[in-house]
């Protein structure tokens, strides 16, 4: 009976101790987010640092620190300083991803994340190099595979489906993305939408295809990374919107 009650005492404290430490590290978190909207990214930063190393698995904390870094990439001109921080931006994602694995936001911030570090592969390459070329597309291909997945949690957000069409636009798989906006279409007919559909059947040179897309960019797009190509001029721009992926 004796060696009984030890090991409900042990299991009770056990079980305290495992409570004030997710309680701890949720309190702490919640801070984070709370400085975080307030725009004091330095201290939510060491929030979710903290929170993180009180409760490894805080993927809350995680997902935190990636946006404080994703904004700083966005908000910054300088290429090698955009190429560290997504370096950093895909770590801290995938330790986010690791341990939630169906949120679809961390889903598609890891997929965007990776496609990025794969175009700027392909732009630094100076040099052949068929080892880089293989990682640089499989940086590519898993980026868009995870971008497919967090579309399939979303499947009624035209957002998530738009993000998909867009990466696959400018990766050239031009069948593909008008599939993908033809069905971001049925469920919520935007301009942004629209006007990638008129490209795409425009390019593949598709008999339904209406209306000739002008190479304007549509002022209806939520992610700056996904600008219409400059196809037709502005070519004064188009290293501006590079830069703000």
């Amino acid at each position: 009976v004796r060696l009984l009650y030890w090991v409900l005492a042990s299991a009770y404290l056990i079980a305290t101790a495992f409570c004030l430490q997710i309680m701890g590290s949720s309190f702490i978190r919640a801070m984070g987010d709370h400085a975080a909207g307030k725009h004091r990214d330095a201290p939510a930063e060491k929030l979710y640092e903290l929170s993180a190393k009180i409760d490894p698995q805080s993927w809350r904390a995680y997902k935190g620190m990636a946006l404080i870094k994703h904004e700083r990439r966005y908000y910054s001109l300088d290429m090698a300083e955009k190429i560290q921080l997504a370096k950093e931006e895909r770590e801290i994602l995938e330790q986010a991803h690791r341990h939630n694995p169906k949120d679809p936001e961390i889903t598609l911030e890891l997929g965007k994340t990776l496609i990025f570090l794969g175009m700027a592969e392909i732009r630094g390459q100076k040099t052949e190099d068929s080892g880089r070329n293989q990682q640089t597309s499989d940086l590519q291909a898993s980026g868009l595979e995870l971008l497919r997945e967090a579309a399939g949690y979303r499947k009624f957000n035209d957002n998530y489906w738009w993000a998909l069409g867009v990466e696959l636009r400018k990766a050239e798989r031009y069948e593909e993305a008008l599939d993908i906006f033809r069905y971001a279409e049925s469920l919520k007919r935007t301009p942004s939408i629209r006007r990638n559909i008129q490209w795409l059947e425009a390019k593949l040179g598709a008999p339904d295809s209406g209306q000739q897309f002008d190479g304007k960019e549509t002022s209806d797009s939520k992610l700056p990374s996904a600008m219409l190509p400059q196809e037709e001029g502005a070519t004064d721009l188009s290293e501006l919107f590079r830069l703000m992926e």
